[in-house]
């Protein structure tokens, strides 16, 4: 219950922010692509750098975003990836290494990365268009605006 209550405080930041809708859902999708690789722990600093390297970028929509994909959500989406990357490297070779136990790393990693990335595309896609239609309802905009 309390991650919902986290989860609700951060879509109210990011429904209050000050900027575009389209500044704030990037912002959000650039927060949310660096929270749902498998960096275990060095998204936030990627995040951080990314943050002093583009000004554009809202800041509030960025850390946001880490709340939304916390390690508790991360934890399942991990072995989802792996479920991913299974499926789709079923009956691949194994390379060949001479040492066992590098072959296995190599086999499971590749499993991992490619299922999250297929994965962090998806949900960042989503992200962006979830926070663009939340903020645009909220400060009661057209999704779509006509233009005569």
């Amino acid at each position: 219950m309390a991650h919902f209550n986290h989860l609700k405080a951060a879509l109210q930041r990011i429904k209050n922010t000050e900027g575009s809708a389209d500044r704030v859902a990037r912002s959000f999708a650039v927060g949310s692509f660096f929270a749902l690789l498998p960096t275990f722990g060095f998204g936030i600093v990627f995040a951080g750098l990314t943050l002093l390297l583009l000004n554009s970028l809202n800041r509030t929509a960025v850390i946001a975003a880490f709340v939304v994909w916390n390690p508790i959500v991360q934890i399942p989406l991990y072995l989802l990836s792996f479920q991913i990357g299974a499926s789709l490297f079923a009956g691949a070779p194994v390379l060949a290494y001479n040492v066992e136990l590098l072959n296995h790393v190599v086999s499971l990693t590749r499993r991992l990365l490619v299922g999250n990335l297929i994965i962090t595309t998806i949900l960042t896609s989503l992200s962006y268009l979830t926070v663009f239609v939340l903020i645009r309802t909220y400060k009661r905009k057209p999704i779509f605006p006509v233009s005569a």
